[in-house]
């Protein structure tokens, strides 16, 4: 069981970045909740919710440069 999970951590370090974000107080139980009803995890919520912005914001900047 040890080894499994120490190769579970190494696999997860060489392929997830880690990063800590502040959120305002209540924010985080309030992502939590439309998560679940969602069925899906925190991570997995602000994941999908970061790549639906990223691409939003490189479609709409390369709309600007066609002009």
């Amino acid at each position: 069981m040890i080894m499994s999970t120490l190769n579970s951590e190494r696999w997860s370090r060489k392929t997830h970045d880690r990063v800590l974000i502040r959120f305002p107080k209540g924010m985080k139980d309030k992502i939590i909740e439309v998560a679940k009803e969602r069925g899906e995890t925190l991570n997995g919520f602000i994941v999908e919710a970061l790549t639906e912005k990223i691409a939003s914001m490189q479609d709409s900047s390369s709309e600007r440069h066609e002009d």
